[in-house]
């Protein structure tokens, strides 16, 4: 089982709020850039949503709400060929995750 590091779960906490409403406009499009920073990966719905699950641990009606409040330039229907996910998380079970 992955375990959230404290940033984890501050950056949790700041999803949620734009799920919640709390959050919106410039200042939501800042916290997806910064959950999701490489936006020229364009992630896939499935790598958001495994990520938010896995990582943020988000629960699924709290993920479907943010995949459709995200910019629409973030997310890609294309698989990803050319790069890998920056932040896998499936390779820190266990332990925590380093952004680069």
């Amino acid at each position: 089982m992955y375990i959230q590091s404290e940033q984890d779960k501050i950056d949790a906490t700041n999803l949620r709020k734009i799920v919640s409403g709390e959050t919106q406009g410039k200042e939501a499009e800042e916290v997806f850039h910064y959950t999701f920073p490489n936006v020229d990966i364009r992630w896939t719905k499935d790598d958001v949503t495994d990520y938010l699950a896995g990582v943020y641990q988000l629960n699924q009606s709290e993920i479907n709400s943010l995949i459709d409040k995200f910019p629409e330039n973030y997310i890609s229907e294309e698989p990803i060929t050319s790069h890998s996910i920056l932040y896998d998380f499936n390779k820190y079970k266990g332990g925590k995750h380093e952004r680069s």
